[in-house]
């Protein structure tokens, strides 16, 4: 008996949390900072901002930008590490940012040179616990549970 009423209360509770707990939605932008030429190659620097109102940490966090690795070029990071794959960039936290802390902000950049075409991070989409935040998202400030946003 007592082995069902502790499985009824974990199947209740889950159903609980399902239901009517939601965490609230960070908010996210990556823009043009500053762009300048050097020596003919032109360069843009991108400043970009996790906005975690949120009572809640985002850990695992990670951003995909398309990028084409033919024409632009990496030409350093702060704040974040980025991984250029074959057709876009993968930047994570690294050691400094991988952790967000609840009602923080993370501030990361990078800088790419575009000698032909302008590099657009619109497309840019930030990931984490299966959840996809596209570029220029509002921060949501709805109420939270006390665990973390990752389940954690």
């Amino acid at each position: 008996m007592v082995y069902f009423k502790k499985n009824l209360f974990i199947l209740f509770f889950s159903l609980y949390v399902l239901v009517f707990i939601q965490a609230s939605t960070p908010g996210f932008d990556i823009r043009v900072a500053k762009s300048w030429v050097t020596n003919s190659v032109s360069y843009t620097q991108f400043d970009g901002v996790i906005d975690n109102a949120s009572g809640l940490k985002i850990k695992n966090w990670y951003i995909e930008i398309p990028f084409d690795k033919s024409v632009n070029e990496l030409n350093g990071n702060w704040g974040c590490e980025i991984e250029v794959k074959d057709d876009k960039l993968v930047i994570t936290g690294g050691v400094i940012n991988s952790v967000i802390k609840a009602k923080t902000t993370s501030v990361f950049g990078f800088i790419v040179t575009n000698p032909e075409t302008s590099y657009d991070v619109d497309k840019a989409i930030l990931y984490f616990n299966d959840k996809e935040i596209p570029n220029h998202t509002e921060v949501d400030t709805s109420e939270d549970d006390e665990t973390d946003i990752n389940g954690d």
